[in-house]
Formats: structure tokens, sequence, C-alpha cells
């Protein structure tokens, strides 16, 4: 029967088949191996659920699933490292002992030893219990890698549907809030997580920069990585034409664990896949479609929030690159700065190529999203005010003098078959 719910055509029935296997009364109560399946076998047939009401009834019911394999991870570490389970409350551990002795005094008179009565009822011994607690450990952690292979190689693959990618992005936002290393999980205890999920740690540059005769193709059977994970996260800021599965990917992008600290050869191999992306970004932005030109500019922006904003770090965005000694951001925003007065006075010597050759779409857009990230409340930029004043005016006046360069199109009487002489 809870086969047939896992794939029964009405998502009502699913959705409720999923909050049964993901509550319970307890959050330490450990799941089966027959419940792992369930739960899988459901997530993977729901992934293009078209149904938003579905999703947002999976998202709260995995949600406390992620809560509870928290509670229960920390609740079979905590047996394995004392070798005894939690102290419960006085009036807990009296009801326990008054329901154990009806228990055994019930087994006797039915000719049962206390051993088999106790184990009828889960009470282990010492050794047996700590056995059993890694055990459940080791299913959770096999657990936690199985979601996030389903998350990203499951959802996140080049040409799924917009369905399929949110249900995907949604899942790594749950991961990441509760099974980031180092980051407390979003639980009742707030705990850390007493095992490592390299997918959602920090991932290593050094290995992605490396020459090789080929990309690496990732086995089914490896565990996914954090290197993969947000090479396909950006995939889907440059690929996906949703704005609200590329908003998605922005933000996990933007929370994500990118440079471990005190790493100075982490972060030199970070500065230096930031300038490869950098690079591809501008040439997005440099293309004639529309939505092309739109996530080179969402990728400039995650580039100048993460990386130089958050971390500090100069990216060459100027060509020749800039060796001035302004503060990171500033250089960052007065090297776009200059692309735009490039593509400004190639568009006022030919209009006609320069909307061919030197599009101003992307880099507008992507000057508009680097202003947006600018906190002007901030002490750094408030120390150079002045500096960013004059961006700000800048860039004020070269968009004024782009609308009158376009405005003898614009202001045609059949703008659309208008071909500029120059």
């Amino acid at each position: 029967m809870l086969n047939q719910a896992v794939f029964h055509p009405d998502l009502t029935v699913r959705a409720d088949m999923l909050g049964l296997l993901c509550e319970s009364r307890k959050l330490a109560t450990p799941l089966s191996e027959i419940e792992y399946d369930l739960l899988f076998k459901l997530l993977r047939v729901s992934a293009s659920a078209p149904s938003a009401d579905f999703r947002q009834q999976q998202f709260g019911a995995l949600t406390s699933l992620a809560a509870r394999l928290v509670t229960m991870a920390t609740h079979a570490d905590r047996i394995v490292s004392t070798g005894r389970p939690p102290v419960p409350s006085q009036k807990v551990r009296h009801r326990e002992r008054a329901r154990r002795e009806q228990a055994i005094a019930r087994g006797k008179a039915e000719g049962k030893s206390e051993e088999q009565v106790l184990r009828e009822l889960g009470i282990l011994s010492q050794d047996e219990m700590v056995a059993q607690a890694r055990l459940d450990l080791e299913q959770i952690k096999r657990a936690v890698h199985r979601w996030l292979d389903l998350a990203v190689r499951g959802c996140l693959y080049p040409g799924a549907g917009f369905a399929k990618v949110a249900m995907g992005l949604r899942w790594l936002d749950i991961l990441t809030a509760f099974f980031t290393p180092g980051r407390p999980a979003q639980a009742p205890e707030s705990a850390m997580v007493p095992f490592t999920v390299q997918g959602l740690s920090s991932p290593s540059f050094s290995r992605s920069q490396q020459p090789q005769q080929q990309p690496p193709q990732p086995s089914s059977d490896a565990a996914v990585s954090a290197e993969e994970v947000v090479t396909v996260l950006t995939q889907v800021l440059i690929d996906d034409p949703f704005d609200a599965n590329r908003a998605s990917a922005f933000a996990l992008l933007t929370s994500w664990p990118l440079v471990p600290e005190d790493d100075s050869e982490a972060a030199s191999a970070a500065q230096a896949w930031a300038n490869q992306l950098l690079r591809r970004a501008l040439h997005l932005v440099s293309s004639t479609r529309a939505q092309e030109s739109e996530s080179g500019a969402l990728i400039i922006r995650w580039l100048f929030r993460k990386f130089v904003v958050l971390q500090d770090m100069r990216l060459d965005i100027s060509v020749p690159p800039n060796a001035s000694d302004k503060p990171n951001d500033v250089a960052f925003a007065n090297g776009l700065l200059a692309r735009i007065v490039e593509c400004r006075k190639a568009a006022e010597h030919n209009l006609l190529n320069a909307a061919q050759q030197y599009p101003l779409h992307g880099m507008l857009t992507a000057a508009q999203y680097v202003a947006s990230e600018i906190d002007f409340a901030s002490s750094a930029v408030q120390t150079h005010a002045e500096e960013w004043r004059v961006w700000l005016k800048s860039l004020a006046q070269e968009a004024m003098a782009i609308c009158q360069v376009v405005l003898s199109v614009l202001t045609s009487a059949s703008p659309e078959g208008n071909i500029p002489a120059s």
C-alpha cells in the first residue's frame, strides 16, 4: 500500500505519504532502511511535479525531515562518544521504569526471561546500543549524500524543465541550511552536524585550475563534490531562462562557503577561478541576445558581491588589468564604467556597427547590479564616499549620453526599419 502511495497520480496522496515519512513525535526516532527507500523513491518520482502547492508542502515536510536527521545524528553521536544515551527528565525516567517493571512482570508470567522482555521493548545492552548508534549515524550520512546527489545530478542537469530545476534548488536550500560544515544547523538544538558533507563544503578551486586534456566527468558512483555543485549553480545562472530559478541559484551561491579562512593558497586559486568566470561573463554581456547579456550581468553581480565586496579580492575587469591603488570594489566599478565608455564611443562613431559589436544592454544592466550592491552605510564605502559619488555621477552622465546617441532611431517614424547612415 505504501509503495502504491508513492506512485499515486494524485499529488495530495503523495504529500500525505511524504508527511508520514518525514514527521515523527520524537525527533530522535531513527528511520528504517525501508523508510529511506520509500522516501527517495517518492522524491525521485515527484521531482517534476508541476503543482506549486505540492512543492510548497514538500518543502515544509523536507525541512522537518532535515531537522529530524540533524537531531538523530546528534543523538547517535552522543551515544557513540559517551557510551550511554542522554539522561531524560525525572518524570520520563519514572514513567519508563514503571513501564519496564510492568513488562518484566508480564513476561515472567508468560515464561519469558528478563533479557527477552527488554529486547522486545527495544532496550539494548551498552555495546549493542553503541553499535546501533554507529549504524544509525552511517545511515543518516548516506541519506544526506543520496539526497544531495538527487538534487544536483537528478534535477540540475542541462535541459531539465522549470519544475525539476526549481525542486532541486529548493532541496539544495534545505541541505545547505542544515548540513553545511562549520555552520550551526537550523534544528531545535542548533547543533553542529557530527559528520562532514564534502559536497556542501568549500570547493577546491586549485583542482579545477589544473590543466587537463578533457574535463572530468563525474562518476555516478562518486559522491557529489563542492566543485560540481558550484559549477552547476553557475550554469543555472547562465542557461536557465526563468528568473525564479536564477534568483534561487544566485542566493545559494551568495551564501556558499567559497574560501576557507587563513588559507592563502585557496584564496589565490579562488581568485584565478573568479577571473576565469569573469571573462566568460564579459563575453556574455557583449552578446546581442537579451537572455545571454542578462545572464552575464547576473554573474558579474555575484562575482562583485561574493569575491570583491565580501572576500576583498581584486578581479581583472579592466583591459589591460588596472594596477591602481584604489580599493578593490572601486577599481572593479571603474573598470566596468570604462567598458561602458568604450561601447558608447563606438556607438557615437557607428551606431549600426556598435549594435552588433558593442551592445550596451548587458553592460548597463551589470552597472545597475553593481550599484545596487553598494552598501552606502558601511564604513568601507563611507571612507571612499567621494570616489563612489564620482562613479555614480559618471555612470548617470554616460547613461544620458547613450540616450542621446540612440534617440535618433527611437524617435524615427518607423524605428524598426531605420538603418543609421553612420
